[in-house]
């Protein structure tokens, strides 16, 4: 006896053994092959776990698929799954047992029904789209693997198509069908791009009759599915039978469990399918739902005429309040290979493999940990603390006493040729430089000069320097003119800051590395342009003017009519283009090595950009408009055209300064224009405001709103996360490989002593997991890194100092300042508090116990939410130093 694939031949010798006529089987006779049942794939919110489900066998096993978190399914056919992502715009295909996965293009449009025709990789793969626009416009839309764009095509429907009531999509002979509860079946051909209708409205299902109101407000559904190119159509109400129709020459014939013929659908939400003499399941309906304890999926037994394992319930019966017998997130697959099916059953290997995953975990991060730990000996070992001292400059302002200007009347006077105050101090004119003040307040009868003393933030160390010197604090003045008062105090606050913002720009002007000259492009090689740009930050002045960027032979040159600034490629650490997809602006931005001067800011960080749109509009005197508007269809018509037109220049002229940084000349800079990854962002508060944060290939970025945040990824050393829990917020904070860096309170106890901060184990106090797990082990592990007192004391000095300093800048014209001053500090507060603690019983403890409740608030997250959204605070400090308050 000789079998093949899809036929069984017999030899009349095995005839004549089973006592069978030679006469009947002189023949050969093709029967049919048991085919595979499918499998249910179920994709459960928030998890990155993907289930499988055998129906047969009744065992589910797991798989850990995290490209498809944030997707949802929309089709499966041949093993692979069509995917779309929550932005409903992106759509990829892909394989859950290879892990291939294939793009395809933005699909602008939305649509109700989706299928594709064979696998991606077979090379004959059509994706076809549908959308009833109306009940007599059907929008389809077909794509294939390896294509740019989607083509879309309307046809009229003239027998009329339920747009809320239909059947997923089917492909067979060359076609793809649909059917609707109005009876009609809609036919695409794919080959000639035409569309067909038929309409059966004798036939139609007494579960779709309106004049039943036995079955008018029960849930139903409409399934088609193929087998062998002969469709088969199936409707569900709630509990009742499923009536099942299979077209025979242009009519559709009901089927029973005897015309049925041993056919096996199953149905699904997205996609159905069918299946021949499959052992246990013949002549049934498979849904892809099952329960918890899986016991099997919900089906129908025609020969039974029963569902299982669902109860019969009498009518009427409580199935009607039930779920869907489809769920949105679930639907069949082809079932893996053997050899793939090494994945997780139930539960046990799966956390077998899980704690094998966390302790190949743990010994890479025991490793990098021991790595790190010896090269911060080496770093550390040739350190040495640079201690920055401001000391005041030359504040003479006359080099005779002849040339101080005597007014007629002993009256404050204001010299802003020498940016000096007149003091009348015992009938002498008493000159101070203005940058002595610290604030003037003045009211109708007393003007009041508060000075900057010793100890303050503009000179701490100017005591130590000046031992025998005398300091005046404070001078007050009484007067009868209450509009001299109010001048003198607006001329000395006015000079005040005209000179603090002069030696502020001569100060970072004289911090600046000089740089080369820029190359300008000779006549016969004209440079590469772009017009009508914008600069961040914006040139000083009330009237902002476009300007030109320009590509010359080292670097770039942008120019308005008065100002000019010069970015050049030797100074250039990172370049990004954004096209404007969901935001307003078009842009290029430059991350600089060193800094520059953009008018009289400093910056390391400048943006060129194009508004594609207006991002304010007028309301006042408009006409009402509605959706249907011709001139608001133009209108938007013509704002997407001049987006598209943007946003080509600019990647033309990126693609070109690309091309020149290939040159041999400059190939050491390593430069290249870097796009950010929209489909991997996420929001987060960087700053004071909630923004969205996009990776690139090489930094993490915010460029759409000011201040930007640009971080490298080859700069950091640590990213801990802190308050990870069933949120959708945490923080994250970066800690540099420059611990050198000018941030505000940037590790000052590490950098102070560098030994001891290495020998308490570095960055360990970070990892909690480890720190809990080893806390039972000695009594060392629990002390770790602790500050001491003089350190959280000076870290409250360095708050007052700030404080003081905002008040400075802000100059509030009330008297509240100086009596805030004569209060009691902050370290004093504290000590006051320890004290308080003392005597409601906190003596008691022990030092060790002090120690070890420390640490355990040291190494251990705070809670407290930083708001709503995803936020995400990066400072360069290690969690603990910093303040909870988002």
């Amino acid at each position: 006896m000789t079998t093949s694939r899809g036929k069984l031949i017999l030899s009349n010798e095995d005839v004549s053994n089973n006592g069978m006529e030679k006469k009947a089987l002189t023949t050969a006779e093709s029967v049919r092959v048991v085919e595979k049942h499918p499998w249910v794939i179920t994709f459960p919110n928030h998890e990155d776990l993907t289930f499988l489900f055998d129906p047969l066998e009744r065992k589910r096993y797991t798989l850990n698929l995290p490209e498809l978190v944030g997707t949802d399914v929309c089709y499966s056919k041949d093993g692979w799954l069509l995917m779309r992502r929550s932005s409903l715009v992106d759509m990829f295909f892909f394989n859950p047992y290879t892990r291939e996965l294939i793009n395809l293009p933005k699909c602008e449009l939305s649509f109700q029904a989706i299928a594709f025709s064979s696998a991606p990789t077979s090379g004959t793969c059509v994706v076809l789209a549908l959308r009833p626009f109306t009940r007599y416009i059907i929008r389809i839309s077909i794509c294939y693997p390896g294509a740019t764009e989607w083509i879309t095509q309307e046809f009229s429907c003239s027998l009329g198509f339920d747009p809320y009531m239909h059947s997923n999509l089917v492909y067979a002979n060359d076609h793809f069908y649909c059917f609707s509860s109005g009876g009609v079946l809609v036919d695409f051909d794919v080959a000639s791009r035409t569309m067909s209708e038929q309409a059966w409205n004798e036939h139609r299902c007494a579960y779709m009759r309106n004049d039943n109101a036995e079955w008018f407000n029960l849930p139903k559904r409409i399934y088609l599915a193929e087998q062998k190119g002969e469709l088969f159509l199936m409707y569900t109400c709630s509990s009742e039978i499923p009536m099942v129709y299979k077209l025979v020459s242009s009519n559709w014939e009901e089927i029973n469990s005897t015309t049925l013929d041993g056919v096996t659908i199953f149905a699904s939400m997205y996609s159905s399918e069918t299946r021949l003499d499959v052992l246990g399941m013949r002549n049934s309906v498979y849904f892809p739902k099952y329960g918890l304890d899986c016991k099997g999926c919900v089906s129908y037994s025609f020969d039974e005429a029963r569902y299982y394992p669902r109860k019969q319930f009498p009518k009427p019966t409580m199935w009607q309040m039930q779920k869907e017998l489809c769920p949105l997130r679930s639907l069949w697959i082809e079932p893996p290979s053997k050899d793939i099916l090494d994945i997780r059953e139930g539960g046990r290997r799966w956390k077998r493999k899980k704690d094998m995953k966390k302790e190949k975990r743990s010994r890479a991060t025991y490793v990098l940990e021991e790595f790190y730990k010896e090269a911060y000996y080496l770093k550390f070992d040739s350190w040495s603390v640079v201690v920055f001292d401001q000391l005041a400059g030359d504040m003479s302002l006359y080099k005779n006493i002849n040339d101080i200007p005597q007014p007629r009347d002993l009256m404050i006077t204001v010299d802003h040729k020498s940016d000096a105050v007149l003091l009348p101090i015992y009938g002498r004119m008493v000159p101070f430089n203005v940058t002595t003040i610290r604030t003037v307040l003045g009211n109708q009868n007393t003007i009041r000069v508060i000075f900057n003393v010793p100890g303050t933030h503009l000179n701490p160390n100017d005591s130590l320097t000046n031992k025998d010197a005398i300091y005046l604090k404070e001078v007050s003045f009484r007067t009868k003119d209450s509009r001299h008062s109010s001048d003198v105090v607006q001329q000395v606050k006015s000079l005040r800051r005209k000179v603090m913002a002069r030696e502020s720009e001569r100060a970072e002007r004289t911090s600046l590395v000089n740089q080369e000259k820029l190359q300008i492009a000779r006549n016969n090689s004209k440079p590469l342009r772009l017009s009508n740009l914008w600069i961040l930050p914006p040139f000083s002045g009330r009237k902002k003017n476009r300007g030109t960027l320009e590509a010359h032979v080292n670097g770039f040159r942008y120019s308005t009519t008065n100002e000019r600034v010069d970015v050049l490629f030797a100074n250039i650490k990172h370049a990004f283009f954004q096209p404007a997809e969901k935001e307003m602006t078009t842009l290029l931005h430059f991350h600089l090595h060193n800094h520059i001067m953009v008018g009289t800011k400093k910056t390391k960080d400048v943006q060129f950009y194009v508004e594609v749109m207006d991002v304010v509009q007028s309301l006042g005197g408009r006409r009402r408009s509605s959706a249907y508007d011709a001139d608001e269809i133009v209108e938007e018509q013509r704002e997407r055209g001049r987006k598209n037109k943007i946003n080509m220049d600019f990647n033309h002229f990126a693609n070109q300064v690309n091309d020149m940084w290939q040159l041999p000349q400059f190939a050491s800079l390593s430069l290249e224009f870097d796009q950010p990854l929209r489909e991997f962002g996420f929001n987060g508060v960087p700053h004071k405001t909630s923004t969205f944060i996009i990776p690139t290939s090489s930094c993490l970025v915010e460029l759409t709103e000011s201040p930007f945040l640009v971080v490298c990824l080859s700069e950091i050393e640590i990213v801990n996360i802190e308050r990870v829990g069933f949120e959708k917020s945490f923080d994250m904070a970066i800690i540099f490989k420059d611990l050198k860096k000018d941030v505000l309170r940037i590790l000052k106890t590490i950098t102070d002593d560098p030994q001891s901060f290495t020998d308490a184990g570095g960055w360990e106090f970070l990892n909690q997991d480890g720190s809990d797990s080893e806390s039972g082990g000695s009594e060392d592990s629990d002390k770790g890194y602790e500050p001491s007192d003089v350190e959280v004391e000076s870290e409250s000095e360095d708050e007052t100092s700030e404080s003081e300093s905002d008040d400075e800048e802000e100059e509030e014209d009330s008297e509240q300042e100086s009596e805030e001053e004569k209060g009691k500090s902050w370290a004093e507060l504290e000590r006051e508090a320890t004290n308080a603690d003392r005597e409601h019983g906190v003596e008691s403890d022990s030092e060790e116990e002090r120690k070890r409740r420390k640490m355990k608030a040291f190494g251990k997250s705070r809670p407290g939410s930083s708001g709503a959204g995803g936020s995400s605070s990066m400072k360069n400090m290690p969690p603990s130093k910093r303040s909870r308050h988002r």
